[in-house]
């Protein structure tokens, strides 16, 4: 019973894969056996294995035209055909009218250009500095460097332009290309025009990444003053306070000499009347744990100069972390390209 035709060719793909498989593992199979006898580590082995399936190049591969993408969407910009009448009609004109004037033998001489390697000759043959040959780039009409460039550039020729573009052009080239129709280098001001853009956006990625950077820098200056605020209030909160401590231990001295003098009342009666007659004669008897006036006052005012220093550096640390956000806002605005600021 034959089969179909659709399960034939389904059978016949599977049997060709898995014949394909079959050559392939005995290829390994035999690459393997000749690894082992000549390799001399593994890594050698493994990359025999590895690369005994792929073939040498041979002669007519290294020989043989590479096939380049072709740019499609070039007809749709200007026809082949329109570019080359175009070309036709002005290298005639250019021609009949070249013993006139020497404007239209330049244009004739541009408009001769059949290829990009003839392009390329004459671009050498230019003078050596980007300005020459910027300003030679510019004479040229459009038309015909259209036709050149629709279907296919040459990668270095191309870099060379783009090298040369950006340079702004001489008086007399201005003067020249001014002087020229309109339509001529419309094409060469329009890809100069493309070219100083992606250098300008280069430019601005080049200052937003400084200004990042430096925004972040900001950031970590910041971080770092507050964690170290943090820290010292942290400190000053479980420190003790020094005012009070130093003036605690200042009475115990004064208050020691009446609690001497109980003791010494409580063991001999005699001894006990000179603080009697102090107080006949009219001396205020003075308790041990009530400060005196002085010593509150005292303790009061240096209160209030610990108070009036603190908020004083704190002042300070203010304005000059004020003074450090402005300079760095300031050095953030010049690196982006704003005005300087008024002070």
């Amino acid at each position: 019973m034959p089969l179909e035709a659709r399960l034939e060719r389904v059978f016949r793909q599977q049997v060709a894969a898995a014949a394909a498989a079959d050559a392939k593992r005995q290829h390994e199979d035999n690459t393997k056996k000749r690894a082992a006898a000549t390799a001399a580590n593994y890594g050698e082995f493994k990359a025999l294995v590895d690369a005994c399936h792929l073939r040498p190049l041979s002669k007519e591969d290294i020989t043989k035209q590479t096939q380049r993408p072709m740019n499609t969407l070039a007809a749709a910009s200007l026809p082949l055909a329109a570019a080359a009448a175009a070309a036709g009609s002005s290298s005639s004109s250019s021609s009949s009218s070249s013993s006139s004037s020497s404007s239209s033998s330049s244009s004739s001489s541009a408009a001769a250009l059949r290829s990009q390697a003839q392009l390329k000759r004459q671009w050498e043959a230019q003078e050596k500095d980007p300005e020459g040959q910027c300003s030679w780039l510019l004479q040229q009409p459009q038309e015909g460097l259209q036709r050149l460039f629709a279907v296919d550039i040459d990668p270095q020729l191309l870099l060379q332009l783009v090298h040369a573009l950006p340079v702004p052009p001489s008086a007399a080239a201005a003067a020249a290309a001014a002087a020229a129709a309109a339509d001529e280098s419309a094409f060469c001001c329009s890809i100069a025009y493309r070219v100083s853009l992606t250098a300008g956006f280069i430019d601005f990625l080049a200052r937003l990444h400084a200004a990042a950077k430096g925004a972040r820098l900001l950031l970590q200056q910041e971080r770092q003053q507050l964690t170290a605020s943090f820290q010292q209030s942290l400190a000053a909160i479980h420190a003790p306070v020094t005012p009070a401590a130093a003036a605690a231990p200042a009475p115990a001295p004064a208050s020691a000499a009446p609690a001497a003098a109980a003791t010494a009342a409580e063991e001999s009666p005699a001894a006990a009347a000179p603080p009697a007659a102090a107080e006949a004669n009219g001396e205020e008897a003075r308790c041990c744990c009530k400060p005196s006036a002085a010593a509150a006052d005292t303790e009061k005012r240096e209160a209030e100069a610990a108070a009036a220093a603190t908020a004083a550096a704190a002042a300070q640390d203010e304005a000059a972390d004020c003074c450090e956000t402005q300079r760095a806002v300031r050095a953030l605005l010049q690196t982006l390209g704003a005005p300087p600021l008024s002070p």
